[in-house]
């Protein structure tokens, strides 16, 4: 447990089903993205998933919700399923 936050930070996350949180996991590669954004809704238990529509990336919803800086990298971002 000591060296788990260094650990983590080289953790990168399979979106799958979508179901790894959106802000605290990391699948984008970047570390959790609420560290990009003091918006209060990084506190909220979001799943990747729910920024999707039909299987593909919500952009109306990311483009709200999304940290600014990392929009295209997500948009970007394959969908394994």
């Amino acid at each position: 447990m000591h060296n788990k936050k260094q650990a983590e930070e080289h953790i990168q996350w399979r979106i799958n089903s979508g179901s790894c949180n959106f802000w605290w996991d990391n699948w984008l590669g970047v570390g959790p993205l609420s560290r990009f954004t003091n918006d209060s809704k990084r506190f909220n238990n979001t799943k990747v998933a729910e920024f999707l529509m039909n299987g593909q990336w919500n952009y109306d919803k990311l483009r709200q919700q999304a940290p600014p800086c990392h929009l295209a990298d997500i948009l970007a971002t394959d969908l394994h399923y």
